[in-house]
């Protein structure tokens, strides 16, 4: 009477659900609520980590104004040191110059100084020459000796005392 085919899957509907709610729900909510629990951390863990990217991002940032400040000043005593050795280049070159200007001066004096000599002497040379060649030729019998010191005396500027 009562196990009709009807009531029969009726009770086994009822007897299904509890034990499903009895053994099967608990571990399926149980497992449902860890993966929740696990996205949850994974999601306090991203934004954990965006928030360490913004800190990072943001230091980036001030360490990109603090770099291209110290750039910045870098290039300004850069130009400033160049700017000084160019003047002291400048400087430098001007005293070589000045030295070697000097330096060829001398050179230039004593190349002219040997040159006077040398023109003295043959001065020197030519004027004993043609004074031995007029005494002989005035068949003078006057003997004068004419040194070239003498000569060269007189070629420096020094007055001649006989």
């Amino acid at each position: 009477m009562f196990l009709t085919p009807d009531f029969s899957i009726v009770l086994s509907f009822f007897g299904f659900m509890y034990i499903f709610i009895k053994k099967i729900y608990p571990i399926v909510i149980a497992k449902i609520d860890e993966y929740i629990e696990s996205v949850k951390l994974k999601i306090q863990h991203a934004e954990t980590r965006k928030d360490n990217a913004y800190l990072f991002l943001k230091q980036a940032y001030v360490q990109k104004d603090d770099t291209e400040e110290i750039i910045r000043l870098t290039r300004l005593k850069s130009k400033e040191k160049i700017m000084r050795m160019k003047v002291e280049n400048e400087k430098l070159l001007d005293s070589l110059h000045e030295r070697y200007e000097a330096s060829i001066k001398v050179q230039l004096e004593a190349e002219l100084m040997k040159q006077k000599n040398q023109l003295v002497e043959r001065i020197s040379d030519v004027v004993i020459e043609k004074l031995s060649k007029i005494i002989v030729d005035a068949h003078c019998e006057v003997v004068t000796t004419v040194k070239k010191e003498d000569l060269r005396k007189l070629g420096a500027g020094s007055t001649y005392n006989s």
